[in-house]
């Protein structure tokens, strides 16, 4: 999808609109697109920034600590030298949740948060056949969604032209939404 019909979609399913999946929708109204509210953590991952072009960062570390309330893993991978707002999100998120930044230890985590290809392709197609596995890639490299989609037995996965997250959600039929993210 490109041009304006893609652009279109994304839009569309950035809001809810489409998304037919209860836990899909539920997955955009309180993780991606929650409104105008405020979150227990969110003073926390602003203290992280640095300056203005931090913002995005910690934009996505938002996102982060409200998918972490939603999913509630038990242990959560994020690779040495991110930014400090990612480290605060699943910190300020809950201190039964077990911080990995070790890349020999991902696969063991219940959510696996990565860039780029830090984490090969393979160990992630492998990881998301767990049940209640969460994968969120920052500067996806070109085809990995697919792989890691097909892979998936059962689950959503939200595909931005950039990022994407993927949730292998036990019982639910396979989902594939373009998206703002």
């Amino acid at each position: 999808m490109n041009g304006l019909t893609g652009a279109f979609q994304r839009w569309r399913h950035s809001h809810g609109y489409g998304v037919h999946s209860p836990y899909g929708y539920a997955l955009v109204t309180r993780v991606v697109r929650p409104g105008n509210c405020a979150w227990y953590g969110y003073e926390a991952i602003d203290g992280t920034l640095r300056d203005h072009h931090d913002r995005k960062a910690v934009s996505e570390a938002r996102m982060l600590l409200r998918l972490l309330a939603m999913t509630r893993p038990l242990s959560v991978f994020i690779p040495k030298g991110s930014h400090p707002a990612f480290y605060t999100a699943v910190r300020v998120a809950g201190k039964r949740i077990a911080l990995e930044r070790e890349p020999s230890k991902a696969p063991a985590c219940l959510m696996i948060g990565t860039h780029d290809d830090f984490i090969p392709l393979q160990v992630l197609t492998e990881a998301i056949l767990v049940p209640e596995r969460c994968i969120a890639i920052l500067n996806t490299p070109p085809g990995w969604a697919d792989a890691i989609f097909n892979a998936m037995p059962e689950g959503v996965m939200f595909e931005g032209k950039r990022n994407t997250l993927i949730i292998h959600h036990p019982g639910m039929q396979k989902l594939r939404y373009p998206m703002n993210i």
